[in-house]
C-alpha cells in the first residue's frame, strides 16, 4: 500500500522545465528537464531504483519538428540529474503524430530534496530500442 501511495504521488507531480544541467549526453541535440518535488514523494527517505511512469506530450517530440530522429522513438533516452548518467528505462509507446511518450524509468527518489532528470532526444545515430529496464 505504501509503495502504491508513493507511485501515485510521483505520477501526480512530474513537470517539465528548461535545460540547466552542465553536462550533455553525447550525440543528442535536445533535452527536457523533469523535476519531481520532494513534497510529492511520500516520506523523507530514498527509494532506490523506483519505477516511475513518465507520460509526456510535447510538440517538441512530434514528427513535425523532426527533433525525435527515430520514427519509433528509439532515440529517446533518460539521464539522472547530472545530465550524463543513463537511467534504466522501458519505452512503452511513442506517437510521433502527437509527440506523446510513455516510459517506465527507474529513479532513485529523494523524499527530502526531490529529483531532477532529463529526457534526451534527437540522436540520428540511434536506430534500435535503447530500453534497458
Amino acid at each position: 500500500m505504501n509503495l502504491l501511495r508513493n507511485l501515485v504521488a510521483v505520477l501526480a507531480v512530474i513537470s517539465c522545465f528548461g535545460t540547466n544541467a552542465q553536462t550533455w549526453l553525447s550525440g543528442y541535440e535536445f533535452r527536457k528537464e523533469v523535476t519531481i518535488t520532494s513534497g510529492n514523494i511520500s516520506g523523507t527517505g530514498t527509494l532506490s531504483e523506483f519505477p516511475v511512469i513518465v507520460s509526456i506530450t510535447s510538440s517538441d517530440l512530434d514528427n513535425s519538428t523532426a527533433h525525435v530522429s527515430n520514427s519509433s522513438g528509439y532515440d529517446i533516452q533518460f539521464t539522472d540529474g547530472d545530465g550524463s548518467t543513463a537511467l534504466a528505462h522501458q519505452l512503452v509507446s511513442y506517437d510521433g503524430g502527437s509527440g506523446a511518450v510513455v516510459a517506465w524509468v527507474k529513479l532513485d527518489l529523494d523524499g527530502t530534496n526531490g529529483n531532477t532528470f532529463y529526457i534526451y532526444y534527437g540522436n540520428s545515430e540511434v536506430t534500435t530500442d535503447q530500453s534497458s529496464a
